[in-house]
């Protein structure tokens, strides 16, 4: 099924922005055991999530996601049809956010 998707696109990274985002969103709600939005909101406060960037936690002190960051030299792979990272370098956020 994903082969037949790419065979007209790539997906963006924006994909995955989305996906962790209603990862998020699914977990406060069953955390809180309601979808009401003051109930939801706080149950974010303090919440860890597996992503596929490794594991986001919500701080409740700031309310900012300790979410990861990829980093690398773009090059050209005859593979894609556009630049790809190599290598590509996982950057954990936390250290930088006090």
């Amino acid at each position: 099924r994903v082969s037949k998707y790419l065979k007209d696109e790539y997906p963006s990274s924006w994909a995955i922005q989305g996906y962790i985002g209603m990862e998020a969103l699914a977990e406060a709600i069953k955390k809180a055991g309601s979808t009401d939005s003051d109930k939801v909101s706080k149950a974010l406060l303090g919440l860890t999530i597996d992503t596929p960037h490794g594991k986001l936690t919500i701080r409740e002190k700031d309310h900012q996601a300790n979410r990861a960051q990829i980093y690398g030299k773009t090059v050209k792979d005859p593979k894609y049809p556009f630049p790809i990272m190599k290598p590509a370098v996982y950057v954990d956020p936390t250290k930088f956010m006090d």
